[in-house]
């Protein structure tokens, strides 16, 4: 809920924000704003979907004579644990 208005909020006034600064400052600084939001918004991106991967080793066990088991695989933990809040304020920063 409170995340969805933050982000119709800073949807809203982007523009107009993006627009004031053209006017006030010029093309240059505008492409400048423009490129360190999409440099913030790719890192967001990058975080967003990383994740840590932690080996796991299931023992062998013995059934009669044959051993079976002794699998490898990994447990997928996120980086960004708390999910769509922190993309929420990354582009509240732009």
């Amino acid at each position: 809920g409170m995340s969805i208005l933050i982000f119709c909020q800073v949807v809203a006034t982007f523009p107009a924000a993006r627009w004031e600064v053209q006017k006030s400052q010029g093309w240059w600084l505008f492409g400048v704003v423009l490129a360190i939001g999409l440099v913030i918004v790719a890192a967001v991106i990058f975080i967003e979907q990383a994740q840590r991967r932690i080996p796991v080793q299931y023992a062998r066990r013995m059934v009669g004579r044959k051993m079976f088991g002794g699998s490898s695989t990994y447990i997928p933990l996120k980086v960004n644990q708390a999910g769509i809040i922190p993309v929420i304020f990354a582009s509240s920063l732009l």
